[in-house]
């Protein structure tokens, strides 16, 4: 309760206008609102989202205080869209750590080794290098830093990540090769690098990530060809290169995306026929798109082996005989 206290002081808890349970000597912390406990009653997460209205019902302003350090069984501190300063000290317990638009990266952070999720998304910062100091981060397998205003390009360092799984970089504006995350990061599932400027074509190289799940590369720099390599990643499910300066026509190889549910490639220099082969990708559920792309030729038959498409699909822009 007194940690508690401290943390409602710290974060002007006094002008919150929904604090259910916050203080009252009758009501134990672990029913205060937005706190959650363990079977033994120790307080195991912490999550508040303001919802941006014009008069929030909890505003937390402030710095997080070292007072919670002392919650050895608290994992997960989620404070999304609040405008908190920083932390006092690295919070050593935590192992899921979300602080949506606070007013900075606080330096804290990267001391923070147990950490295992980390969401820094929208911070209320001008922007600046890649931080450095995330490699030693070396727990970490889910991280999200969209739109931060990141420049220039991932730092070596960053790499000794070998945990990663879910990398977030949308939104920012760092430079670089498109291959380097899939390249130093093998075990990595799910990487969104939307509205970058990282270029580059694909390499060969990437047909040996063994988990890849979902690669999304939307409004980027990537040129070269569709690269065969990208439909040789057998664990490939969402599959978007829409936005950038591809050029050549489709490989044949894209009959090898049996697993691919969602495929864009919209707005490219894309051309020549669509492969015979695209009737091979029955679980193509949800989206393919190639429109605005220099795609001609006579729409294969074999279109119609696609029973399971959504209605959100399209081939517009493109010039076919029928």
């Amino acid at each position: 309760r007194y940690v508690m206290s401290v943390f409602y002081y710290s974060l002007d808890g006094p002008n919150w206008r929904q604090a259910t349970g916050w203080l009252d000597p009758e009501v134990e912390v672990c029913d205060w609102i937005n706190i959650e406990c363990d079977e033994g009653d120790h307080i195991s997460s912490l999550e508040s989202e303001n919802k941006g209205d014009n008069a929030p019902a909890m505003l937390m302003k402030g710095t997080i205080p070292s007072e919670l350090n002392a919650l050895t069984d608290l994992k997960t501190l989620a404070l999304s869209n609040h405008p908190i300063e920083g932390m006092a000290e690295p919070l050593e317990n935590i192992r899921f750590l979300e602080l949506d638009q606070i007013q900075r990266i606080p330096s804290e952070v990267f001391e923070m080794t147990n950490l295992v999720s980390l969401v820094l998304r929208d911070t209320k910062t001008d922007g600046g290098p890649f931080p450095t100091e995330l490699g030693r981060l070396s727990n970490l397998a889910d991280l999200v830093l969209s739109a931060n205003g990141l420049i220039g390009t991932i730092p070596t360092d960053f790499y000794r990540l070998s945990k990663l799984r879910f990398l977030d970089l949308n939104n920012n504006h760092l430079e670089g090769n498109v291959n380097e995350p899939l390249l130093n990061l093998p075990n990595l599932e799910y990487l969104e690098t939307r509205d970058n400027k990282f270029t580059g074509p694909i390499l060969p190289e990437i047909q040996n990530h063994e988990h890849l799940v979902s690669l999304d590369l939307h409004g980027n720099q990537v040129n070269g060809t569709v690269a065969d390599s990208l439909f040789n990643i057998s664990s490939l499910q969402v599959l978007d290169l829409s936005e950038n300066q591809l050029s050549g026509s489709l490989p044949s190889s894209i009959g090898l995306a049996t697993k691919v549910t969602y495929l864009d490639l919209s707005s490219n220099q894309i051309n020549g026929t669509i492969p015979t082969e695209i009737g091979l990708c029955t679980s193509l559920t949800t989206t393919m798109s190639m429109s605005t792309n220099n795609i001609d030729g006579t729409l294969p038959t074999e279109l119609g082996l696609l029973k399971n498409l959504g209605k959100s699909s399209g081939l517009f822009g493109q010039y076919f005989r029928c």
